[in-house]
């Protein structure tokens, strides 16, 4: 015979249910796995809301930041090792990674649209085959380049942006271009600073610090502190092109490391990556 429910009682059933069936997905960084609840109902419902809102808005300023902003939310709420400090810890590379292994246990199959081929049934557990087996690979996740002038020195440290540094730096430009734009006009007036503010954003997410050594004596300029972007982002523009070849160089040398891992055979039988957003919950 049923009984009325306790919710709290439910809620503690929940819990459990989700300890017992915690996922393990190994993540580049840590080179290890980590434990994560399976997706919740919530959360499924959140990302289906933002690719509606992603096809309906005409400006398609900010929507894609949101998707990205509920990605790393997803892994902090979801993660059971509580000594990890997910946002502090997790780069933009863990994140597709692992965000694909949750995806994947809720269903192994995803519909991912080729263009006008049509739609391409992606097995995941293939893909994560793949990742489990190539992870052993060092990570090109830090870099440091150093340019020499005058018996002086300009050293460029670079690394993967934590999650955290990137939804810092992704809410300060949602921020500023919402100063400008509020209407479909605005966008198209400003569009040009707008995507060339997008361009040189992306760049400075993975400085870490520059030096700058003069007679053994350095001066070093944190990329980290929200207290300084704007004057660090107006530095940027005063370096030299050397410097955005340097950080080019080391992005796609990341970005070649992460379509190893995430990437799919395509229906003409070609490998290509395979994006990680608000699409990959389709179909579930």
């Amino acid at each position: 015979m049923s009984k009325q429910a306790d919710y709290s009682n439910v809620l503690s059933e929940i819990k459990e249910f989700y300890q017992e069936n915690a996922i393990e997905a190994v993540c580049p960084t840590l080179k290890s796995p980590l434990r994560f609840k399976p997706l919740n109902v919530r959360q499924l419902k959140s990302f289906m809301a933002l690719q509606v809102n992603f096809e309906g808005d005409e400006l398609g300023v900010t929507q894609g930041l949101n998707v990205v902003k509920e990605l790393c939310n997803v892994l902090k709420e979801n993660c059971l090792d509580t000594d990890i400090d997910t946002l502090n810890t997790l780069t933009v590379l863990d994140r597709d990674v692992l965000i694909l292994q949750l995806r994947a246990h809720t269903n192994p199959i995803a519909e991912v649209q080729q263009g006008e081929g049509g739609v391409v049934e992606v097995n995941l557990p293939d893909v994560i085959a793949q990742i489990k087996k190539s992870i052993q690979a060092p990570v090109p996740s830090t870099a440091t380049k150093t340019l020499e002038y005058n018996n002086s020195k300009m050293i460029l440290n670079l690394e993967a942006p934590t999650l955290y540094k990137d939804n810092l730096i992704n809410d300060y430009f949602a921020s500023n271009v919402k100063s400008i734009v509020k209407t479909k006009a605005d966008f198209e007036k400003h569009s040009g600073d707008i995507f060339t503010q997008v361009y040189f954003i992306e760049l400075f997410k993975y400085i870490s610090s520059i030096e700058f050594d003069k007679g053994g004596n350095r001066t070093k300029v944190d990329f980290g502190s929200k207290k300084v972007f704007a004057q660090n982002i107006e530095l940027l523009e005063s370096l030299p092109t050397q410097i955005i070849t340097e950080i080019t160089a080391f992005v796609t040398d990341l970005k070649a490391y992460r379509d190893t891992l995430l990437c799919y055979v395509d229906n003409n039988g070609k490998t290509v990556p395979l994006d990680i957003d608000a699409n990959i919950f389709i179909g579930i």
